[in-house]
């Protein structure tokens, strides 16, 4: 359940994407965060990895993991409403709006 997390099984456009995604990402969670990143990296891509088996047995990514740090940054304008611009609170708003449409979509990402 781990080793996905490292890998893209659709080629480089992906690992591309998530690499990018990655780099721009994960430092401004590590801000908010810290040294938990690496468990909000890990935990929803394990956690997601289980449900995706379920849906596409021979899929595998690192966007996964990535989903869980975005989530948590859509978490933390939440819990900061006061201190984050409106339009920052409205793109998390339209975030989780769409990972919860994905979820009904059965899209693992």
């Amino acid at each position: 359940m781990v080793t996905p997390l490292f890998v893209q099984r659709a080629g480089w456009p992906h690992a591309c994407a998530n690499g990018v995604a990655a780099v721009f990402l994960c430092p401004l969670a590590e801000r908010f965060y810290g040294r938990r990143l690496l468990a909000l990296y890990f935990v929803p891509g394990i956690l997601g990895e289980i449900f995706a088996y379920q849906w596409f047995p021979n899929g595998a990514g690192s966007s996964l993991g990535l989903a869980g740090v975005l989530g948590s940054l859509f978490a933390f304008t939440f819990s900061h409403r006061s201190e984050i611009s409106i339009s920052a609170l409205m793109f998390s708003i339209v975030g989780i709006a769409g990972a919860v449409v994905m979820c009904f979509n059965h899209d693992a990402h």
